[in-house]
């Protein structure tokens, strides 16, 4: 496994130089798991910042009625989590679960944190880059946060349309899953399917959706 590689995935590390790069390697540390195996536990001293190589993991809370909230999903070779935690926080706030089996580049938070001390221009670079990413993810949250979620929902039916080139398709993943992407929770997607069944502008059959009326799903998919 080439870890220089790895951390150069890493849109935190995306302007670190070559020796950066160098001594974050000799800070950092491959781990596989298996299917269904813990990665880090809600609540557990944070120790490391993790990036993904391959796999999918989840990340996800329990509620106070035992329900798994899903918080988010890690599929993105270089993506990285755990970051909270090691920046803002002594404690992990979710639990990670390998959804499939996944490999892990985890990188010591002492030992970055110590290198951030002693190479100002390296931490200016790391400031620098988490800005970017901050000014992209208050974008996507004005997005989520001033539109509906049933128009949320109509943009991805719209989307899995044109992807499948087809108004019949199969919706590729789980609800919690699909709730997620479009900033909602699991019920009140259910409510907002059933909205759209029962207008008539949709119809369901398990996970196949048919647009029966694109017209105003187009319609409700611009409302803000």
């Amino acid at each position: 496994m080439n870890k220089n590689l790895v951390i150069r995935a890493v849109p935190f590390f995306s302007s670190a130089t070559d020796d950066d790069i160098l001594k974050i390697e000799k800070i950092s540390t491959v781990t596989k798991y298996d299917c269904g195996e813990i990665i880090f536990l809600e609540g557990e001293v944070a120790k490391r910042l993790s990036v993904l190589i391959d796999g999918v993991v989840e990340i996800v809370k329990t509620s106070e009625d035992g329900r798994e909230l899903l918080v988010r999903k890690i599929t993105r070779h270089g993506e990285v989590f755990g970051e909270a935690a090691v920046f803002y926080k002594e404690r992990y706030p979710a639990t990670a679960i390998a959804r499939t089996s996944s490999s892990v580049l985890h990188i010591s938070k002492d030992g970055l944190v110590d290198l951030i001390k002693q190479n100002p221009d390296f931490a200016m670079r790391i400031i620098g880059t988490m800005a970017k990413l901050l000014h992209h993810l208050n974008a996507l949250l004005e997005q989520i946060s001033f539109r509906p979620v049933l128009s949320r929902l109509a943009s991805y039916l719209l989307a899995l349309s044109r992807q499948f080139q087809s108004v019949e398709f199969k919706i590729p993943i789980k609800k919690r899953e699909l709730a997620f992407q479009i900033g909602t929770v699991s019920e009140t997607l259910s409510r907002n399917l059933r909205k759209l069944v029962d207008s008539g502008i949709i119809e369901m059959n398990r996970d196949i959706v048919i647009i029966r009326d694109e017209a105003a799903l187009s319609r409700l998919a611009s409302e803000v």
